[in-house]
């Protein structure tokens, strides 16, 4: 089955050949015109060229004493010499037909005559006459004419040209309009690969919980219980409940970060206060386990941001460390500065990262469970601190810590002038 982004591109590459074809049509019909006036001009001047010839010849020789008429023969024009009363000269090539005539008599009533048009045999044709006044006083009409024959056999060239030139382009622009909508579509396509890919991790994560709270539901109305019983099943109910609602409070978030729905204040603070805040309530979440938090070095590291989100982003990686670290472990936050930035780490002595999933890690509802056994997320974490930390200028980076855990960083900028 196609796909619509597949659909729209086919549309587009379409769409940019039709308008293209549209335009070259256009532009071929612009120049065909432009081309056939400068053939016509061209060959005006060439058959006015040929009148002014034939006349300074037949002045020449009638300035001699007995001069002898010789039809004027120029090659791919046809030339007439008529006197004033449309008699023949002894200078025309050919007898003179009715369409010659009426250039001759309109020549010698305005001086110059031009004319084109078929003649009765169906031949088409196009002349310029001229009114010449001789030494002895007489005037005569010079008319040279040419069969549009050679008009006619230049106009197929120039179509063909055109057309040839026209197939090149179009199969061009077919070849890149493709090229042009696919590289514009890719990242609809990406995006839509992307949603698919989200809702299906979406259902996937939300299918467990809901199918603990329908089991936990049919035990408890499998027979008649006691209040205590009731009690266990509608607390486990809750636990579901809560990590389901705190799946779709994720996505929720996630999705209005990438629609910018989300409100974000913007004040000035220091960092290492949020880290004090977040290292305390890790101790809270490590206390069952033994799971110890130390805060090593503080540096004071003012910035500007949203306070709420600074702490859910520290906190993030906090909850991973502690999760992931071994009863009894130790979780170590450290904030320094360097130069106009702070970075503050979170360093645990878990399992670490394989290096296969650490290009994954930031993904949403990924979870490397091969190196996690008690992982229990829902895989959202990363996605969200990432997010907060682009949103305030920042990175985040996953590496391996000395001596074998996970180091996570954040990067955020100072707010400088403040200390």
């Amino acid at each position: 089955m196609t796909s619509p982004v597949t659909r729209l591109r086919r549309r587009l590459t379409l769409w940019y050949v039709g308008i293209f074809a549209l335009i070259l049509l256009a532009f071929g019909a612009v120049t065909y015109e432009i081309v056939v006036h400068q053939v016509d001009r061209a060959l005006d001047r060439s058959l006015m060229a040929t009148v002014d010839a034939t006349a300074a010849l037949i002045e020449e020789a009638d300035s001699g004493a007995e001069p002898t008429p010789v039809p004027v023969v120029t090659p791919g024009r046809r030339v007439w010499v008529l006197n004033q009363d449309l008699t023949e000269t002894g200078y025309s090539s050919t007898p003179a037909e009715p369409w010659v005539l009426d250039a001759a008599r309109r020549a010698f009533a305005h001086g110059t005559a031009r004319a084109g048009g078929e003649t009765p045999r169906d031949r088409i044709f196009r002349l310029r006459a001229r009114a010449v006044t001789l030494p002895d006083g007489r005037r005569i009409a010079v008319v040279a004419a040419a069969v549009l024959v050679e008009i006619e056999d230049q106009y197929p060239s120039v179509i063909l040209g055109f057309a040839l030139a026209g197939l090149v382009s179009l199969g061009l622009v077919a070849l890149g309009g493709w090229r042009l909508a696919r590289r514009s579509l890719d990242p609809v396509d990406r995006a839509m690969s992307e949603m698919r890919r989200f809702m299906a991790d979406a259902a996937h994560e939300l299918r467990t919980p809901l199918a603990v709270l329908r089991g936990h539901a049919d035990v408890a109305l499998q027979k008649d219980r006691d209040g205590t019983e009731y009690r266990e099943v509608l607390d486990d109910v809750s636990r579901e409940a809560a990590r389901m609602g705190d799946i779709v409070e994720r996505m929720l978030l996630l999705a209005r970060a990438e629609a910018g729905d989300w409100p974000t204040a913007r004040e000035s603070l220091f960092l290492d206060d949020v880290v004090l805040d977040v290292g305390n309530a890790g101790r809270a979440l490590g206390g069952s386990r033994g799971v110890r938090i130390e805060v090593g070095d503080l540096d004071e590291a003012p910035v500007r941001g949203d306070p709420a989100l600074l702490r859910q982003l520290l906190m993030a990686f906090v909850d991973n460390a502690v999760k992931f670290s071994p009863d009894g472990g130790t979780v170590r936050l450290s904030l320094v500065r360097q130069g106009d930035m702070c970075v503050a780490t979170v360093e645990d002595e878990g399992p670490g990262i394989p290096d296969e999933a650490r290009p994954h890690v930031f993904e949403r509802f990924y979870r490397a469970d091969a190196a996690r056994p008690r992982q229990r997320g829902a895989g959202l974490g990363l996605a969200i601190a990432e997010w907060i930390a682009e949103l305030h200028g920042g990175s985040v980076a996953l590496g391996t810590r000395d001596g074998g855990g996970t180091r996570a960083a954040v990067t955020l900028p100072l707010e400088l002038g403040q200390s």
